[in-house]
C-alpha cells in the first residue's frame, strides 16, 4: 500500500471513484476486458473491475467476484474494518458460501470471523472433496 491518503467519504457522501482507487491500489480489484453486445452482435471491448478471490473458494483456482455499482461502498466499508479478511468476508456473503476450510482457519485464528460468516451454508468444494473422500474410504478429509 502507498501512503496516499483517498478519503472516499466526504461528510454525508461516499465518492464511488476515491473508493475504486483505494480497492485498486489495495490489491483487492483488478482490471480486465469483457466483450460488449448490442442486439446480439459484438460491438466492442470494455475495461471491468472485478474483486480478486484467487484459492479463496477453491484451492490453485483463479477467481474473481463482478463487482456492480452500487456494491462499491459495501466492498469498501468491509476492506477498511478488515484490511486482510474484508473483501473475501463480503465475497462470502454476497456467495451465500463460506471460504474453503483453510481460509476459514486463518480467518479464525486472526479473529476475523463471527457468527455471520459460521451461518453461512458450506463451501461447495470443500463439500464435494469431503463425498469423494468417504466414498473412497479415505480417512484424509
Amino acid at each position: 500500500m502507498s501512503n496516499i491518503d483517498i478519503q472516499p467519504y466526504q461528510g454525508d457522501f461516499f465518492d464511488n471513484e476515491s473508493a475504486l482507487a483505494v480497492l485498486l491500489r489495495d490489491g483487492i480489484l483488478f482490471c480486465n476486458s469483457r466483450d460488449v453486445y448490442y442486439k446480439g452482435e459484438k460491438s466492442g471491448t470494455t475495461i471491468v473491475l472485478y474483486v480478486l478471490m484467487n484459492d479463496v473458494f477453491c484451492w490453485a483456482c483463479a477467481d474473481a467476484e463482478d463487482l456492480l455499482e452500487d456494491e462499491i461502498q459495501s466492498l469498501y466499508d468491509y476492506h477498511i474494518k478488515d484490511r486482510r479478511w474484508g473483501s473475501v468476508r463480503w465475497c462470502s456473503i454476497k456467495r451465500n458460501q463460506k471460504p474453503q476450510a483453510p481460509i476459514v482457519k486463518y480467518m479464525k485464528e486472526e479473529g476475523s470471523w463471527d457468527e455471520v460468516m459460521e451461518n453461512l451454508p458450506e463451501n461447495g468444494y470443500d463439500k464435494a472433496c469431503k463425498e469423494w473422500y468417504e466414498k473412497s474410504g479415505s480417512k484424509k478429509v
